[in-house]
């Protein structure tokens, strides 16, 4: 009896130990993401940055479909967001050559 006592203590120690093991490794890889793009930016900050040709200040997303060497689609989705933020003028700067 006094053996399978120990026994479930060595388990949950091992248990707790592998646990704390793996809270700590996922600490670390969410730690070592990059920071993300912080969600202040407004309609106006992305517009002047998209018409200024600062691609890298926008966020990952918007940074995929302005790539230079990027088919028409990409640019038509968006234009499509800029009309949904209300930002006609550029919506319709962006498309006019198209």
């Amino acid at each position: 009896m006094f053996f399978e006592h120990e026994k479930s203590r060595r388990a949950s120690a091992i248990g707790g130990l592998l646990g704390l093991v793996g809270m700590l490794f996922f600490a670390t890889a969410v730690s070592a993401q990059e920071p993300a793009m912080p969600d202040t930016l407004t309609q106006e900050e992305i517009v002047s940055r998209w018409r200024s040709g600062d691609f890298h200040a926008l966020p990952q997303e918007l940074r995929q479909e302005t790539d230079a060497d990027s088919p028409p689609e990409h640019v038509a989705i968006l234009g499509r967001m800029l009309v949904f933020t209300g930002e006609y003028d550029a919506a319709e700067e962006l498309l006019r050559p198209m």
